[in-house]
């Protein structure tokens, strides 16, 4: 699969416990994207499927 990196939603170190971050989706078209995440020796990718209505 090609693609590239769209944004780099946090580049710092966070400490212990649950953070939350917001993907801000409006500038993108429907389709399947994908994160990462990673935590120091540890990387995870999944997908989101992104569907956007017709507006009415």
């Amino acid at each position: 699969m090609v693609g590239h990196k769209l944004e780099t939603l946090v580049s710092e170190e966070l400490s212990a416990g649950q953070h939350l971050e917001r993907w801000d989706a409006a500038n993108y078209e429907s389709g399947i994207y994908f994160y990462q995440l990673r935590i120091n020796n540890f990387t995870q990718r999944n997908k989101i499927i992104l569907k956007k209505g017709s507006g009415k």
